[in-house]
């Protein structure tokens, strides 16, 4: 069973000292880091958006693309540990993608980030949410 922390209090709570960079990534996180692709209708691993993707990590997810049919609209970053007792953490992610003329929804997980891929993890998604901002814009 694997274990999940989406902010630093969890994580001292449970004595775990993962690296600093993941503990300065969870701070990017929303109030609510509750959902996951694990519950309700989530739980068909179809590659089509009538399920989840579990990706082991973010090579597999790189090149999705962002445009008018496939929007990311949350995300949350996770510390987890594979079994209780081990100290080892690594980082994750959790989106939630939509695809508006299907009227789909699909909950993605991308269980390893490294340090190294960070950089473009956050730049992915600076375009989603400028993506998101543009539909919105003409209201301002």
């Amino acid at each position: 069973m694997e274990y999940f922390y989406h902010n630093n209090e969890d994580l001292q709570e449970e004595g775990l000292k993962p690296d600093k960079w993941m503990i300065d990534t969870l701070a990017l996180n929303s109030d609510y880091c509750i959902w996951g692709p694990y519950e309700g209708y989530m739980e068909n691993d179809s590659d089509g958006w009538d399920g989840r993707w579990i990706l082991d990590r973010w090579d597999e997810f790189v090149g999705w693309p962002l445009n008018d049919l496939n929007e990311i609209v949350h995300f949350y970053f996770e510390v987890h540990r594979k079994f209780q007792g081990i100290k080892k953490c690594d980082l994750g992610l959790v989106l939630w993608a939509i695809h508006p003329r299907h009227g789909c929804s699909k909950g993605i997980h991308i269980k390893t980030i490294q340090k190294a891929e960070l950089e473009n993890v956050i730049n992915f998604l600076k375009k989603a949410d400028k993506q998101n901002r543009k539909k919105f814009s003409k209201l301002y």
